[in-house]
Formats: C-alpha cells, structure tokens, sequence
C-alpha cells in the first residue's frame, strides 16, 4: 500500500489477471475503485519485488488472488494485524526510549489509510504535482468535467512512473535509515 498510494481492498483483492510483469504495471478494474473508473498503477522496482516474490495460489473457477491463503478469497483479519502493529510499535518505542534513558513517547493513533497520506505527502515532498499525485490516488478531479474533461485527457503515465519510482527510492531510503524522516501529524 505504501508503495503503490492504494486503498487497503484495492490491494488486498487484487489479481495476478491485473498484472503485467512485463510492463511493470497493475491495472484495477472499474469496479473495484472508489472512483468506478479503472486504475493503471506503476509498479517500482521494489513493488515489483514483492509482487514477484508471492506465492501464486491458484483458486477455483479461475480465483486468482494476489493476496490470499487459501486461493478463494483475498487476505482478510486487518483490524486484528493492525492491532498487533500498535503494540510492535509501542514496544519499538520503549526499548528506544529505555536505551535514550527517556521516557517513552506515546504512538499518535492512526488508521490504515493514512498510508495514502503518507503516500501523497512523500510524492508532494519529492516535487510531484498535484495533478500528477490526484492520479496516482486514483482520484476523479475537476479537470475530468466539462470542457476541460474534453481537452485534458493527458495521463500523465511517465511522470506517474517516476513520482512512483522516486518514491520507493524515498521510502526504502527512510526504512534503511537513511533519510531524514519528518513527523507529520496524522501521517503513518
């Protein structure tokens, strides 16, 4: 999710059908996006990684789930691993705390969706405009309306590529320990 800027059921009902490892690419149907029009995503080098690195479990009746265990349904028990993510979180921070001899900081709350915060922050941060950052969100913007809707029908697929791969540069920079991280109130 992080990688890719999409929702947590866009990703967790994904297919191998929507992928193309050749083209780098993921392309989410209409109906499976909030917006109801389809969705092409980039897939970076670290996303394609991940991708390729899954197990294909094959379903019935052509099931074929990117994200699952048994191959009839996608992956499923969010809240509970979102639960056990909290406390890995605190417990990271005491130690932290306990070797700094300082006190704990408490973990600000935060939902799963605030990885698309995340997501479109980093991008804005990197210098990607806005209108190439609604995009890749997936998002219906006022440009797809009226007259503009009839002239302004640009893609933006290249520079989508690169605010993506700049991106997972970015973000695998900050998990290394690399990059100077920024707290963002809301941001995950």
């Amino acid at each position: 999710m992080l990688l890719t800027g999409l929702r947590l059921r866009e990703v967790a009902e994904g297919r191998w059908s929507e992928i193309d490892l050749d083209e780098r690419s993921w392309l989410i149907p209409g109906d499976r996006m909030k917006n109801g029009q389809p969705h092409w995503v980039h897939l970076s080098p670290a996303a394609l990684a991940i991708v390729k690195d899954l197990p294909r479990i094959q379903g019935k009746e052509g099931k074929d789930f990117i994200f699952t265990t048994n191959g009839e349904s996608p992956v499923s028990g969010f809240s509970r691993a979102k639960q056990r993510l909290d406390k890995a979180m605190r417990a990271v921070e005491a130690c932290e705390a306990k070797d700094d001899d300082r006190a704990a900081l408490p973990i600000e709350p935060f939902v799963v969706h605030d990885t698309r915060r995340t997501f479109a922050r980093g991008c804005q941060r990197a210098g990607t405009p806005p209108e190439v950052v609604e995009r890749l969100l997936g998002h219906r913007t006022e440009t797809e309306s009226g007259v503009k809707g009839v002239y302004q029908v640009y893609a933006f697929e290249p520079e989508r590529r690169a605010a993506l791969d700049k991106w997972a540069d970015t973000l695998l920079a900050t998990v290394a320990g690399k990059a100077r991280v920024v707290k963002l109130r809301g941001a995950a």
